[in-house]
């Protein structure tokens, strides 16, 4: 039995559930983690803080997604958060270490 290929809602529904299964199959097939979906301009980080996904927002982060992308609103992952949630606490450092990175021109 093959694998069947995760499309991108599929994918974004599993960061808004927590289906860990779906949203690692999407990254093993190489899908576009930061694909941005929706009329809102959302990308995965921020539906997997909007709906207080750390286990999901833990696999974007280490597999690289863009946690310093701003939707059409201004808003990025962070704010998507609840205050003081895991995934907050995530966001907060991915965002951290990219900023860095991208001043010192290592991305």
């Amino acid at each position: 039995m093959s694998e069947q290929t995760i499309s991108v809602p599929q994918f974004m529904s599993a960061c808004m559930t927590g289906n860990l299964k779906v949203v690692k199959a999407y990254v093993n097939q190489g899908g576009d983690i930061n694909v941005v979906y929706s009329k809102a301009r959302l990308s995965a980080p921020m539906v997997a803080g909007m709906f207080n996904q750390p286990d999901v927002m833990e696999i974007l982060a280490n597999n690289n997604a863009d946690f310093l992308y701003m939707n059409t609103k201004g808003r990025n992952a962070i704010s998507f958060c609840k205050q003081n949630s895991e995934c907050r606490k995530i966001a907060i450092n991915q965002y951290y270490i990219q900023t860095v990175e991208q001043k010192a021109g290592l991305k």
